[in-house]
């Protein structure tokens, strides 16, 4: 299983300190104090953070988001976006830091946020350490897409660590917790926030995950399963274990990784069950399937493959599209390109061609799409781009 980035940050203090030290530190502190204010008060509003309250939120519009074999690959409607302007421009656009929302009492933000859109909020997992313990916590963070105040959602335990925890349908956010480290859980909360519920336990934690409007597809340490989002039977699917699975049509893409080098492979399952289809052999660590058109596309970042972009074609062979792609962690598709996240984005037609750097500063890991915006994230923060200048069509 592929883990997510992180960095860990720890402050000592020795209770042996001079009045003259403690003077120069209370200098400073004061002098680092004043200077945050100032810095403080000349940041946007967008980079608040503020708790759920109990009501007076209004609810978000919702469009259906299901996903059929007509509309793959196709991407969030928005509801009115004759003002994106104001998040999405052709500049790149820090919608907000997650640095800024720790708790008092946690020490580290430990993995870059996952993130997940809707028509208006865009959603993350913030993973971070408590003081005085070694499991991480997540939190469940809102923020509108256009700017504005990060809202503390949900406790998340353990949460935040995988790369396909987050899902977003066109009622509620999925995610994946862990409770003591060993058993798991799939929770929901609403999209306006609200109480969270519990749809179903799994059988360890479950890293990867996706959802419709209906159900919610996931691997825990025994098998690939479904269950509704309203909770209920769990019914497994397969007892294959991929690493990573995606959604196309009435079909779910499970990338296993094999039990030795070249022996992963692509496979789907009908979402209401049935017999796997095996759709490509020998892959070398393939990760992040997705459906775009008819196609289906892939990495693969497992030994001596130099990070591959693979394409398979309807009654086709899998094709190389890109190489050098080795530190791969998300894939999007807009209908007309694919937007790869490895440290870069980078913008690769289809069917392969030059292939174009969007944004190289940020060192970007999980990348997101609507109709109007790219967003992805990082250590730092939350970012937007006019889809447009991703494009190149500017």
């Amino acid at each position: 299983m592929m883990r997510r980035r992180h960095r860990i940050y720890k402050l000592s203090t020795s209770p042996r300190i001079g009045r003259l030290a403690r003077g120069v530190i209370f200098y400073l502190t004061v002098v680092a104090a004043f200077v945050f204010l100032i810095n403080a008060c000349s940041k946007s509003k967008n980079s608040g953070v503020r708790e759920l309250p109990d009501s007076g939120d209004a609810a978000l519009e919702s469009t259906d988001g299901s996903v059929t074999e007509k509309d793959v690959g196709e991407l969030p409607d928005a509801e009115d976006l004759s003002d994106a302007a104001t998040n999405c421009t052709s500049e790149i656009t820090q919608i907000t830091s997650p640095i800024l929302h720790i708790p008092d009492e946690a020490t580290v933000v430990s993995s870059v946020p996952i993130i997940k859109v809707s028509p208006t909020d865009l959603y993350y997992l913030l993973s971070c350490f408590i003081k005085g313990d070694d499991t991480p916590y997540g939190y469940l963070m809102r923020v509108p897409i256009r700017g504005g105040e990060s809202v503390r959602m949900a406790v998340v335990s353990g949460g935040g660590l995988g790369s396909q925890e987050l899902a977003v349908t066109s009622e509620a956010v999925v995610f994946s917790e862990s409770r003591d480290g060993i058993e798991g859980a799939i929770g929901r909360v609403p999209l306006e926030g609200g109480e969270t519920t519990t749809i179903t336990g799994t059988n360890g934690v479950s890293r990867a995950l996706v959802a419709d409007n209906e159900n919610v597809y996931f691997v825990d340490e025994e098998a690939t399963k479904r269950v509704s989002l309203d909770g209920g039977k769990v019914q497994t699917l397969t007892s294959e274990r991929p690493y990573s699975i995606g959604l196309v049509g009435q079909n779910l893409l499970l990338a296993s990784p094999g039990t030795a080098p070249g022996s992963g492979t692509v496979s789907s399952v009908p979402i209401e069950g049935g017999q796997v289809t095996v759709l490509a052999r020998e892959q070398r660590g393939p990760l992040f399937p997705v459906g775009c058109g008819t196609n289906i596309y892939w990495v693969s970042i497992g030994p001596w493959t130099n990070g591959q972009l693979m394409q398979l074609k309807p009654e086709g062979e899998p094709i190389v599209l890109a190489e050098g792609l080795n530190t791969t962690r998300d894939i999007v598709c807009d209908g007309e390109n694919l937007f790869v996240a490895y440290g870069s984005i980078v913008r690769i037609p289809l069917d392969g061609g030059d292939r174009v750097t969007v944004e190289t500063e940020s060192a970007a890991e999980d990348v997101e799409l609507d109709r109007h915006c790219i967003y992805w994230s990082n250590l730092n923060g939350i970012y937007s781009l006019a889809l447009s200048v991703a494009r190149g069509d500017d």
